[in-house]
Order: C-alpha cells, then sequence, then structure tokens
C-alpha cells in the first residue's frame, strides 16, 4: 500500500495459488484477468492467464517492471 516494490518467485506465487493463499490478476486489453497455474505436458507448473491461448502467453507480452 505504500507503493514500495516487491519480488515473489514464480515458485512462491505457484505456492501461494495453488493453497489457496493469494490471487494475482493483470490488466490486459482493458480487462482484469486472473494469474492461474498451467501444467506442461511434461508436469511442470508455471504461471499462465486465464485468457490465454495454447499459442500464446499473456504474461509474456505485459511490460518489465
Amino acid at each position: 500500500s505504500d507503493g514500495t516494490r516487491w519480488f515473489l518467485s514464480q515458485e512462491d506465487a505457484i505456492a501461494g495459488i495453488n493453497t489457496g493463499k493469494w490471487d494475482f490478476y493483470v490488466f490486459l486489453g482493458g480487462y482484469e484477468v486472473a494469474v492461474i497455474v498451467g501444467v506442461s505436458r511434461f508436469g511442470n507448473k508455471y504461471l499462465r492467464t486465464r485468457a490465454d491461448r495454447e499459442d500464446e502467453n499473456n504474461l509474456l507480452n505485459l511490460p518489465e517492471c
């Protein structure tokens, strides 16, 4: 709330989402979109948005912080 920047590893974000501790959202095209945990065909967990299609990752299209 004070504007201080913070960092959370991908692993911690995935764990927080999976346990229900945190919800994350991004704004894309004027809409609030939920960040969820995806699982690759090899069983690797990763962050994606609910709006992602298989050939696109909205999170990778966001500007650097």
